[in-house]
């Protein structure tokens, strides 16, 4: 393996601790939030856990709110504390509350807040806070499901392997629904097979398949980038550090390139453990923030021919998709999940199962490299569903009345019972 130096800019460095409630700044940030209360825009208070991916689906979602609305973040951390934040990488700017110690207290800041609407995008190890701050707070809130924590025992249901443990798997993965869900007036699954998946756990809820999220103005084609004679062909690998998001299938197919001698080199961009050290590997370092920003500057550096993700797990969005639709890349990935319905109809894009060999990895590979344009689109089948665009019209109806999509002409929604109302068709 080729290590690089980590960038600058990717650099960690130890936060800042948000100001306790009860201190002197806590109160200053408290009033002087309120003071800049515009009470012209209603007030959203998403809520989510301590990282990951979605962390960046709840600021995504807030981007597109943040014109007519003005949003706040609440984090959860292991049902002892909650962060309210302005800005989740600026935690260190936030106000931290313990619960239950200081529940009360927390309740009238969201309510000197003017918060209209709460929207949960993620509860894991905080379930219990929050089903007694749900409560307490007494405000309507939707849950937006980015994965299946709520419904099955693992979020992304996975096997003992670390893989994933097949549709058959699913009734014995179950988990009893926590109550705060049926509380819920609405339930909106981030991808048309995300809302399919939930379904099966909870057929007697209605819910809202929110087509997939994707930045404006995307230009969906893919640049291909000529692999000269002699050359090999770069691969970009970005954040497959572990099994479920396939580092056993590309170590695999790495190791098998380098022992046959292949015109294979591979770029593996971590925002976690570096790669095993194998012979035409390099590595790339990332924190997870500049993830994003890392990816773009990798492909300018590297220029990849081919940005290959061989999941295990069945992916319900994926922001590594996303980087890779934005730089334009050709794309080789595992037919499960949200994926196929993410990539249909994409040129320079192939499609492969997730459980496939090493052997049909590498060939396919080897193909793409050879016949490159030439090489027909991987086709697969794709369930389809009623997924439309939920976020922003749909979801800043119930907030903005009028100046939204008018209520029951949004696609996403019509027709859509609320909980306790009906049951999912």
């Amino acid at each position: 393996m080729v290590p690089t130096s980590p960038d600058k800019s990717s650099k960690d460095h130890a936060p800042k601790a948000p100001a306790p409630w009860g201190s002197p700044a806590a109160r200053r940030r408290l009033r002087r939030w309120v003071g800049q209360r515009d009470f012209t825009r209603p007030t959203l208070l998403f809520i989510h856990l301590n990282g990951g991916g979605t962390v960046r689906y709840a600021k995504t979602v807030a981007e597109l709110v943040t014109n007519p609305a003005t949003v706040f973040y609440g984090i959860g951390l292991r049902e002892r504390e909650f962060l309210l934040c302005r800005d989740p990488d600026r935690r260190h700017a936030g106000i931290a509350f313990k619960v239950p110690e200081n529940t009360q207290d927390l309740v009238a800041a969201i309510h000197a807040l003017g918060v209209a609407r709460i929207n949960v995008f993620h509860a894991l190890k905080f379930e219990a806070r929050l089903a007694e701050l749900l409560e307490a707070w007494r405000l309507p809130y939707d849950i937006t499901l980015t994965d299946y924590h709520l419904a099955a025992v693992h979020p992304h249901l996975l096997g003992d392997e670390v893989r994933y443990a097949g549709d058959a798997a699913r009734a014995a993965m179950k988990r009893p629904r926590p109550a705060f869900v049926d509380g819920a007036e609405r339930l909106v699954a981030c991808s048309g097979h995300l809302a399919v998946g939930i379904r099966q756990f909870w057929p007697d809820l209605p819910i809202i398949a929110s087509a997939p999220i994707d930045p404006r103005n995307l230009d969906r084609n893919a640049r291909w980038r000529p692999v000269w004679p002699g050359e090999p062909m770069r691969v970009l690998l970005v954040n497959s550090s572990i099994a479920s998001k396939g580092k056993d299938v590309w170590t695999a197919v790495a190791d098998a390139a380098a022992t046959e001698g292949l015109p294979l080199a591979f770029h593996v961009l971590n925002d976690g453990d570096a790669p095993p050290a194998l012979p035409g590997v390099t590595a790339h370092q990332s924190s997870r923030s500049e993830l994003a920003r890392t990816t773009a500057r990798v492909v300018r550096a590297v220029k990849p021919h081919l940005v290959w993700f061989p999941f295990q797990a069945p992916e319900t969005h994926s922001f590594v998709v996303s980087d890779a639709l934005a730089n334009r890349l050709p794309i080789l990935a595992s037919a499960i999940g949200a994926v196929p319905e993410r990539l249909e109809g994409r040129p320079m894009t192939w499609l492969l199962r997730h459980d496939a060999s090493t052997r049909e990895w590498l060939d396919l590979l080897m193909k793409i490299r050879r016949w490159r344009l030439l090489l027909p689109l991987t086709r697969t089948s794709v369930t389809r569903t009623e997924a439309q665009a939920f976020f922003p019209d749909a979801y800043l109806e119930p907030v903005l009345g009028d100046k939204a999509t008018p209520a029951g002409t949004h696609p996403a929604t019509a027709g859509a019972p609320r909980n306790g109302a009906g049951s999912a068709a």
